[in-house]
Protein backbone atom coordinates (compact mmCIF):
# COMPACT_ATOMS: atom_id res chain seq x y z
CA UNK A 1 0.00 0.00 0.00
CA UNK A 2 1.46 3.15 -1.22
CA UNK A 3 0.92 6.65 0.30
CA UNK A 4 -0.68 7.80 -2.37
CA UNK A 5 -3.69 5.61 -1.75
CA UNK A 6 -5.28 7.01 1.62
CA UNK A 7 -7.46 9.88 0.89
CA UNK A 8 -5.96 12.83 2.98
CA UNK A 9 -8.87 15.34 1.91
CA UNK A 10 -11.70 13.26 4.30
CA UNK A 11 -12.90 15.99 6.80
CA UNK A 12 -14.57 13.12 8.58
CA UNK A 13 -14.11 13.61 12.43
CA UNK A 14 -13.00 17.34 12.27
CA UNK A 15 -15.91 18.93 14.09
CA UNK A 16 -15.81 16.65 16.68
CA UNK A 17 -12.29 16.95 17.70
CA UNK A 18 -12.26 20.70 17.36
CA UNK A 19 -15.56 20.41 20.10
CA UNK A 20 -13.27 18.30 22.39
CA UNK A 21 -10.33 21.20 21.98
CA UNK A 22 -13.02 23.72 22.56
CA UNK A 23 -15.11 22.27 25.37
CA UNK A 24 -11.97 21.51 27.10
CA UNK A 25 -10.64 24.94 26.94
CA UNK A 26 -13.91 26.79 28.09
CA UNK A 27 -14.19 24.29 30.90
CA UNK A 28 -10.52 24.92 32.03
CA UNK A 29 -11.14 28.66 31.54
CA UNK A 30 -14.61 28.06 33.76
CA UNK A 31 -12.83 26.47 36.59
CA UNK A 32 -9.66 28.65 36.88
CA UNK A 33 -12.21 31.68 37.03
CA UNK A 34 -14.20 29.82 39.81
CA UNK A 35 -11.22 28.95 41.71
CA UNK A 36 -9.84 32.80 41.87
CA UNK A 37 -13.07 34.38 42.43
CA UNK A 38 -13.52 31.93 45.06
CA UNK A 39 -9.86 32.72 46.37
CA UNK A 40 -11.04 36.61 46.33
CA UNK A 41 -14.19 35.73 48.09
CA UNK A 42 -12.62 33.52 50.86
CA UNK A 43 -9.55 36.64 51.29
CA UNK A 44 -12.63 38.95 51.13
CA UNK A 45 -14.01 37.28 54.23
CA UNK A 46 -10.27 36.58 55.94
CA UNK A 47 -10.14 40.29 55.88
CA UNK A 48 -13.43 41.12 57.15
CA UNK A 49 -12.37 38.44 60.37
CA UNK A 50 -8.89 40.35 61.01
CA UNK A 51 -10.44 43.42 61.64
CA UNK A 52 -13.26 42.05 63.47
CA UNK A 53 -10.53 40.22 65.39
CA UNK A 54 -8.84 43.65 65.63
CA UNK A 55 -11.24 45.02 67.23
CA UNK A 56 -12.08 42.83 69.99
CA UNK A 57 -8.71 42.78 70.43
CA UNK A 58 -8.56 46.86 70.96
CA UNK A 59 -11.68 46.86 73.10
CA UNK A 60 -10.47 46.83 76.95
CA UNK A 61 -10.15 43.98 78.49
CA UNK A 62 -9.40 43.25 82.49
CA UNK A 63 -5.43 42.23 80.78
CA UNK A 64 -3.44 42.48 77.94
CA UNK A 65 -3.29 38.40 77.46
CA UNK A 66 -7.58 39.00 78.12
CA UNK A 67 -7.72 41.29 75.17
CA UNK A 68 -4.92 38.79 72.91
CA UNK A 69 -7.52 35.96 73.69
CA UNK A 70 -10.34 37.91 72.79
CA UNK A 71 -9.03 38.30 69.39
CA UNK A 72 -7.66 34.82 68.77
CA UNK A 73 -11.11 33.76 69.98
CA UNK A 74 -13.21 35.85 67.16
CA UNK A 75 -10.53 34.95 64.55
CA UNK A 76 -10.96 31.09 65.81
CA UNK A 77 -14.96 31.19 64.90
CA UNK A 78 -14.49 32.94 61.92
CA UNK A 79 -11.03 31.41 60.16
CA UNK A 80 -10.79 27.54 61.80
CA UNK A 81 -13.29 24.89 61.72
CA UNK A 82 -13.61 25.16 65.44
CA UNK A 83 -12.17 27.04 68.90
CA UNK A 84 -11.09 24.04 70.72
CA UNK A 85 -8.71 22.97 67.56
CA UNK A 86 -7.24 26.18 65.84
CA UNK A 87 -5.09 23.73 63.54
CA UNK A 88 -8.15 22.72 61.17
CA UNK A 89 -9.11 25.30 58.57
CA UNK A 90 -12.46 26.11 57.72
CA UNK A 91 -12.27 25.74 53.67
CA UNK A 92 -9.18 24.32 53.16
CA UNK A 93 -9.80 23.45 50.04
CA UNK A 94 -9.69 27.16 48.80
CA UNK A 95 -7.42 28.91 51.61
CA UNK A 96 -5.23 27.69 54.25
CA UNK A 97 -3.54 29.28 56.91
CA UNK A 98 0.83 29.38 56.69
CA UNK A 99 2.95 30.28 59.95
CA UNK A 100 3.92 28.25 62.69
CA UNK A 101 2.68 27.78 65.89
CA UNK A 102 -0.89 26.03 66.63
CA UNK A 103 -2.83 28.84 65.16
CA UNK A 104 -1.45 29.00 61.37
CA UNK A 105 -1.52 32.21 60.08
CA UNK A 106 -2.45 34.82 63.14
CA UNK A 107 -0.41 36.84 64.44
CA UNK A 108 -1.88 39.19 67.13
CA UNK A 109 -0.40 42.11 68.58
CA UNK A 110 2.53 44.16 67.55
CA UNK A 111 3.26 44.74 64.07
CA UNK A 112 5.57 42.02 62.35
CA UNK A 113 7.54 44.73 60.63
CA UNK A 114 7.20 47.68 62.44
CA UNK A 115 9.51 47.52 65.51
CA UNK A 116 10.17 50.82 67.86
CA UNK A 117 12.44 50.62 70.44
CA UNK A 118 9.63 50.69 72.82
CA UNK A 119 7.01 48.41 71.87
CA UNK A 120 4.57 49.10 74.76
CA UNK A 121 3.94 52.89 73.89
CA UNK A 122 3.52 52.79 69.87
CA UNK A 123 0.11 52.38 69.22
CA UNK A 124 0.44 49.99 65.91
CA UNK A 125 -0.96 46.65 67.09
CA UNK A 126 -4.01 44.38 66.02
CA UNK A 127 -4.11 41.54 64.02
CA UNK A 128 -2.74 39.73 60.76
CA UNK A 129 -3.79 36.40 59.34
CA UNK A 130 -1.73 34.61 56.06
CA UNK A 131 -2.98 32.15 54.18
CA UNK A 132 -2.24 30.51 50.97
CA UNK A 133 -4.48 29.98 47.95
CA UNK A 134 -4.34 27.60 45.00
CA UNK A 135 -5.06 28.88 41.63
CA UNK A 136 -5.86 25.85 39.92
CA UNK A 137 -8.56 23.48 41.10
CA UNK A 138 -8.44 20.61 38.59
CA UNK A 139 -5.94 17.53 38.60
CA UNK A 140 -2.14 18.75 37.26
CA UNK A 141 -2.54 22.22 38.81
CA UNK A 142 -0.72 20.96 42.03
CA UNK A 143 -3.71 20.80 44.45
CA UNK A 144 -3.39 22.87 47.88
CA UNK A 145 -4.28 19.56 49.75
CA UNK A 146 -1.81 17.51 48.60
CA UNK A 147 1.65 17.38 49.94
CA UNK A 148 2.99 18.75 47.13
CA UNK A 149 2.82 22.72 47.23
CA UNK A 150 3.77 24.26 43.50
CA UNK A 151 5.00 27.43 43.77
CA UNK A 152 3.95 28.63 40.62
CA UNK A 153 0.45 27.48 41.50
CA UNK A 154 0.00 28.87 45.17
CA UNK A 155 -0.43 32.43 45.88
CA UNK A 156 0.52 33.58 49.92
CA UNK A 157 -2.30 36.57 50.91
CA UNK A 158 -1.66 38.23 53.91
CA UNK A 159 -5.07 40.62 55.75
CA UNK A 160 -3.58 42.64 58.45
CA UNK A 161 -6.43 45.00 60.35
CA UNK A 162 -4.00 47.39 62.75
CA UNK A 163 -6.58 49.79 65.34
CA UNK A 164 -4.77 51.79 68.33
CA UNK A 165 -5.49 49.15 71.22
CA UNK A 166 -7.47 50.08 74.68
CA UNK A 167 -5.00 50.18 77.55
CA UNK A 168 -6.76 47.26 79.52
CA UNK A 169 -8.08 48.16 82.98
CA UNK A 170 -4.74 47.02 85.01
CA UNK A 171 -2.91 48.41 82.81
CA UNK A 172 -5.03 52.16 83.73
CA UNK A 173 -5.26 51.44 87.27
CA UNK A 174 -1.34 50.95 87.16
CA UNK A 175 -0.72 54.16 85.51
CA UNK A 176 -3.73 55.94 87.54
CA UNK A 177 -1.93 54.77 91.38
CA UNK A 178 1.13 57.03 90.10
CA UNK A 179 -1.12 60.36 91.01
CA UNK A 180 -1.61 61.30 94.29
CA UNK A 181 -5.17 60.93 94.08
CA UNK A 182 -7.43 58.43 96.89
CA UNK A 183 -10.70 59.10 94.83
CA UNK A 184 -10.89 58.57 90.90
CA UNK A 185 -14.61 58.68 89.46
CA UNK A 186 -13.61 58.19 86.20
CA UNK A 187 -10.97 55.64 85.10
CA UNK A 188 -8.88 58.18 83.18
CA UNK A 189 -8.50 56.13 80.39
Amino acid sequence: MSFSQFNLTSEAGQSTIEFALAVTIIVGVTIFIFQFSMSLAVGNFFHYATFMAARAYQSAGATPDDQSRRAKLVLSKTTKKSVSNPGIDRWPFFAKGVGEGSFKGAKIGNHSRYQEKNNQYHWLKGVEYSFQSKLFAFPGGGALDSGERDPANVVTLTSESWLGRETSYDECMEYMRTFDVKVVLDNGC
